[in-house]
C-alpha cells in the first residue's frame, strides 16, 4: 500500500490521504497528473530516470526545500514522529526489506554485505514496487529517500540507492 500526505503535496494538487496505485489526485489537474504518473509507471522510468539525483536523509532531520520529493522507504512508521513533522510526500513500504530480513539484519554492520545480497534479491522479486520508485525518479528532478535508522552507513536506504545505481540501465 502507498500512502500520500496532502499537506506536502505537489504544487496545485491535493492528494487523497491513502490510496492504492494508481495515484488519485483531486483538483483541476487531476487527469493530467494521473496521465503523467501512469505513463511514468508504464515506462518504469526507461531512459528518463536520473539515479544520481537521489539523496538520503534521516527522517528525524528537519525537512528542507532542497529535499525535493521526500519518500519514506521504511516498512514501519518512525517512532514519535507525526505526519506533519515528517513532511513525507510518499511512503513506499513495499520497497523496504521484509520483516524477516529486517529482524535478521538488526542493524549489525558485520551482516551488511549479506543483508545487501538478500535485500537485492527481495527487490529483484518485487519489480512493481521498484517500478513505482523509478516512476517517481522520472517525475521529479530530485528525490530524498528517508529512513529512521541511526546508522547512516548501514541501512536500507543506502542499500536501495546502491541497488538503483547498479540497475539503472535495466529500468
Amino acid at each position: 500500500m502507498t500512502f500520500f500526505f496532502p499537506q506536502v503535496g505537489l504544487p496545485g494538487k491535493t492528494r487523497v490521504n491513502e490510496v492504492d496505485p494508481p495515484m488519485r489526485y483531486i483538483g483541476s489537474e487531476a487527469e493530467s497528473a494521473k496521465r503523467d504518473l501512469t505513463a511514468a509507471r508504464q515506462s518504469n522510468g526507461k531512459g528518463k530516470a536520473v539515479v544520481s539525483n537521489i539523496t538520503l536523509k534521516r527522517i528525524y532531520t528537519k525537512a528542507a526545500q532542497a529535499d525535493g520529493m521526500r519518500i519514506l522507504v521504511d516498512r514501519l512508521w518512525p517512532r514519535g514522529l507525526s505526519k506533519d513533522e515528517a513532511a513525507v510526500h510518499l511512503w513506499l513500504k513495499n520497497v523496504a526489506p521484509s520483516d524477516a530480513l529486517r529482524h535478521w539484519f538488526d542493524h549489525d554492520p558485520a551482516q551488511w554485505e549479506a543483508f545487501q545480497k538478500r535485500y537485492f534479491a527481495e527487490l529483484d522479486a518485487a519489480p512493481e514496487a521498484v517500478g513505482e520508485l523509478r516512476a517517481q525518479l522520472v517525475l521529479h528532478q530530485h528525490i530524498t529517500l528517508l529512513y529512521a535508522a541511526r546508522d547512516e552507513v548501514h541501512n536500507n536506504a543506502v542499500a536501495l540507492r546502491s541497488f538503483l545505481h547498479r540497475h539503472q540501465h535495466e529500468a
